[in-house]
């Protein structure tokens, strides 16, 4: 019976690492729904757990950065550690800032607003003081 979809994968319960019941109504569903949109996703996730886990991280090398090197990863994540703790720092702020409506001054300053530029410009300086230990060091 021809049906259109390869289906390498689904010899792999007979390695014990999924039951053959698991492997099966993924078949039929995957054969039901042809090879586009969430079959090839199930597709996927069944060869994923169907494989050992050695396996997996040594054929795809997904999870590491070997062919990079070390200076880079080390400049990509200083990099990515700034942008995210700026934009972190950034929409923290600006939610809090004008969600309670302390960011502004209506006639006169209000506690609130006190406390809110006082815990700014706290954070401010923690934010600098992180950015300085980050980018002190070689890389």
């Amino acid at each position: 019976m021809e049906t259109g979809v390869a289906l390498p994968f689904a010899l792999h319960y007979k390695k014990k690492f999924l039951p053959k019941a698991v492997v099966q109504s993924a078949i039929a569903f995957l054969l039901l729904c042809g090879q586009t949109g969430i079959a090839a996703v199930l597709r996927n996730l069944l060869y994923f757990y169907s494989t050992p886990f050695y396996y997996r991280y040594k054929s795809f090398n997904c999870c590491q950065m070997s062919e990079m090197e070390p200076e880079a990863v080390e400049f990509l994540k200083r990099i990515v550690q700034t942008v995210s703790m700026g934009l972190l720092f950034l929409f923290l702020h600006m939610t809090v800032g004008l969600y309670f409506n302390w960011a502004f001054f209506e006639d006169t300053p209000t506690i609130g607003n006190i406390i809110y530029y006082i815990v700014f410009l706290a954070s401010l300086a923690a934010l600098i003081y992180f950015y300085y230990r980050l980018w002190k060091g070689k890389m």
